[in-house]
């Protein structure tokens, strides 16, 4: 069974906002028709939506702000938000509404911060501008103890970036960033000649065997003012993996026998103390008051 969305075809008011409102949620839709239809559309449905799209085209333009807002073909240059331009910058000019300029609602793309890209395993290529500057969330300054506001932030888009080079392990050292740490958001940012590994307690471990082991930042956590790293797991060579397993896992061995030794110990010791007391308290039953 094949199915396909063809409200577009038949509801002349498919594009604005206000019967967005009354639709179910897109994301939603699509992965609901995802199961009826086949992953690369057919040339024909692309034709046919291509013609759909042409016919929108062709009727007069929104006659009000309210309608170019969230509208699903325009775009006013003044309702782009934070995060959005116009890309690329010489994209096509549609018209002009009062003092504002008019543009296809596909050439509206996101941008994000260098620190954003590096998340998704992408790092901004060298030499590129950035395409827009706003303003970025306040931070708290610890020596000052206030905060520190309208700091720029510069804006990238996805064809600024490029794949994360990760690097690679080079004489048993494993690469890391400017705090120490490694940023592994994503498993393909794991440098070339390493492996990943979720243990606690591994690095003192690696210390004693004297093995490069690096902490692996995989998240932030927004709190006390300010961006927490999470830390989870570690990054080591691979050729010393299995051997930083064994150790660790002999190591599990010998705290959870210490852990019940511990135990037996404090269980005897308490079996102990209540005998003793017994046998004092018979004592003294026998020694003041003569019973037997």
């Amino acid at each position: 069974m094949k199915l396909k969305d063809l409200t577009s075809k038949y509801v002349a008011s498919f594009y604005l906002h206000k019967f967005k409102r009354l639709r179910l949620e897109d994301d939603w839709l699509n992965e609901t028709y995802s199961a009826y239809r086949p992953i690369e559309p057919t040339q024909d449905e692309l034709d046919e939506d291509e013609r759909i799209k042409q016919f929108y085209l062709s009727k007069p333009l929104p006659r009000s702000q309210a309608e170019f807002k969230n509208h699903g073909l325009y775009a006013l240059d003044k309702h782009l938000l934070k995060y959005e331009v116009i890309w690329p910058e010489d994209a096509k000019l549609i018209g002009e509404f009062g003092k504002d300029k008019i543009y296809l609602r596909e050439n509206v793309h996101e941008t994000h911060s260098k620190e954003y890209w590096k998340k998704e395993a992408r790092q901004v290529k060298d030499g590129e501008e950035p395409l827009k500057v706003t303003t970025s969330r306040p931070k708290w300054d610890r020596s000052a103890g206030d905060w520190i506001k309208n700091l720029p932030l510069n804006l990238y888009h996805f064809s600024q970036t490029q794949e994360w080079n990760a690097g690679e392990v080079v004489d048993g050292k494993v690469p890391r960033n400017e705090y120490g740490n490694i940023d592994l958001f994503k498993p393909c940012m794991l440098p070339k000649g390493a492996a990943y590994l979720r243990l606690n307690g591994l690095l003192k471990i690696a210390q004693k065997l004297d093995i490069d082991c690096v902490p692996a930042v995989t998240g932030f956590d927004l709190k006390c003012a300010g961006t927490i790293p999470l830390l989870d797991g570690f990054v080591v060579p691979a050729n010393t993996a299995e051997i930083l397993t064994i150790a660790w896992n002999e190591e599990q061995e010998r705290i959870r026998k210490n852990a019940q030794d511990k135990y037996y110990k404090r269980v005897y010791g308490n079996w102990r103390r209540l005998i003793k007391g017994c046998l004092i308290h018979l004592d003294i039953k026998r020694k003041y008051r003569g019973d037997d």
